[in-house]
């Protein structure tokens, strides 16, 4: 790091952005190194293992699905068996899009989604040693996306996915549609979305925030 920090330097680099998802950490730490605008730092991983993020959001005071990770399949199914209701989520920690998520709807499909994930690898390339579990969030799902510099955030975008079920019970997304600034459901959504980038210290950059809107709130995908 402090070899490749000092080579940037020297070319008069004055921005690190990452790529893509598998290079948000390394960015944020040659960012860092370099004293170039970035990201907070006390929990850099907040930005991309999901239940890490989820700490950070609660530790925030905002709403977030109840998770556990685990890397054995009897504590998973305590878990489901102790919250009584299904469909439960299962997913890698730091994956990206539709890659090995599940949603279980008793114990013998957690069993074989849990078997699933732990036997792959993620997008990036990266060994699945424990499972993410999370409560299923019924409602609207939207995505807002938003630029930020200094810490100063404005919302680009924000659009809602319309999911078609397939087989009866596996939510497929169909397609997606930008949604108007005006719209009720989008100031909650938007509202919500720029307080999780300041809780994961995102500052520098641009930024995609999967959220649901529910009959309780907004909440994290």
């Amino acid at each position: 790091l402090s070899a490749t920090a000092a080579a940037l330097r020297g070319l008069g680099v004055d921005f690190v952005v990452a790529g893509t998802e598998s290079g948000v950490l390394l960015a944020d730490a040659l960012s860092a190194a370099l004293g170039t605008p970035g990201n907070g730092m006390s929990v850099p991983t907040a930005r991309r293992d999901k239940y890490a993020m989820a700490q950070a959001v609660a530790a925030a005071g905002l709403a977030t699905a109840d998770s556990l990770v685990t890397g054995s399949l009897p504590e998973l199914r305590e878990w489901a068996r102790r919250r009584g209701e299904w469909p439960v989520v299962l997913k890698p920690r730091a994956s990206a899009g539709t890659d090995q998520v599940h949603f279980c709807h008793d114990e013998q499909q957690v069993a074989t989604a849990f078997a699933a994930i732990v036997a792959a690898t993620d997008h990036y390339g990266t060994r699945n040693t424990t499972v993410l579990a999370q409560r299923y969030l019924r409602g609207e799902e939207y995505f807002v996306n938003t630029v930020s510099r200094d810490g100063a955030h404005h919302v680009v975008e924000v659009w809602r996915y319309h999911k078609a079920l397939i087989s009866g019970t596996v939510p497929m997304y169909d397609y997606e549609e930008p949604v108007p600034a005006d719209d009720p459901g989008v100031r909650r959504v938007a509202a919500y979305a720029l307080a999780v980038l300041d809780a994961l210290e995102i500052r520098n950059g641009s930024a995609h925030t999967e959220v649901m809107l529910t009959a309780e709130g907004p909440v994290l995908v």
